[in-house]
């Protein structure tokens, strides 16, 4: 038997205590020391009292301070506002100059056209014929023939021309003008108006975006309506 329980504690076997007799298990043979009874009982010893609960109650109570959250983000320390300005001006000022082409003979508009080609072979054609925005218009856009909104790519021969390629004469445009190069002209005609509304907008918010950041999520979203028409426009144009 290792061990047996006291009253008030668990005892190790007598032969482990002192004057205790090896191998007898009579509770008479031990003697605790003198300093462990009082009155034939066992103290108790008190353990330590563990560190936190030394704590002091009143920390619980505190209020609990957080430094103060920043919520704008550092900054880059480069503002790229006025560079996207004045490049989308000079995207503006191009785009003027191609809507504009052809309707004066002042340089640069009277250089500026889509397409020019030899046409001599095609009946009802000029020699040379330049497809400005507006007109169709001879060499150096002279010799122009009336200006009209979307006009149809055989403006520039006669109704039902011989000469001119299988693939461009059709039905449309008072039987100039195939199904498929009539409405890739008129809608490109369109979608390049609708750039140059698109681009003026994020000109004007441009101006908000070099002091707000809500005018410069408005400047994108614009510029990227706007370059996505731009780029439907010069596709179906050319």
């Amino acid at each position: 038997m290792d061990a047996f329980q006291c009253r008030h504690c668990l005892c190790p076997a007598p032969d482990r205590l002192p004057g205790g007799n090896p191998g007898s298990t009579h509770f008479s043979d031990l003697n605790p020391p003198n300093n462990l009874r009082t009155n034939n009982t066992f103290h108790h010893h008190n353990p330590p009292t563990p560190p936190w609960r030394e704590v002091s109650p009143s920390l619980f109570h505190q209020p609990l301070s957080l430094p103060p959250i920043d919520t704008n983000p550092p900054s880059s320390g480069l503002n790229l506002a006025p560079l996207a300005l004045l490049l989308t001006a000079g995207s503006l000022l191009l785009l003027w100059f191609v809507i504009l082409s052809g309707v004066t003979h002042t340089t640069p508009l009277s250089k500026t056209y889509f397409l020019r080609a030899t046409t001599s072979g095609i009946e009802g054609a000029r020699p040379v014929s330049q497809w400005t925005y507006f007109q169709v218009c001879g060499l150096d856009n002279t010799d122009c023939g009336p200006a009209r909104p979307g006009l149809p790519l055989g403006d520039a021969w006669a109704t039902d021309a011989s000469g001119a390629p299988d693939a461009l004469i059709g039905s449309h445009g008072g039987g100039t003008t195939s199904y498929s190069y009539w409405y890739m002209w008129r809608f490109g005609w369109v979608f390049f108006l609708i750039t140059l509304f698109f681009e003026s907008l994020v000109f004007l918010l441009g101006v908000l975006a070099l002091c707000s950041r809500i005018g410069s999520a408005l400047t994108g979203v614009m510029a990227v309506v706007a370059l996505v028409f731009f780029t439907a426009a010069v596709s179906l144009m050319t």
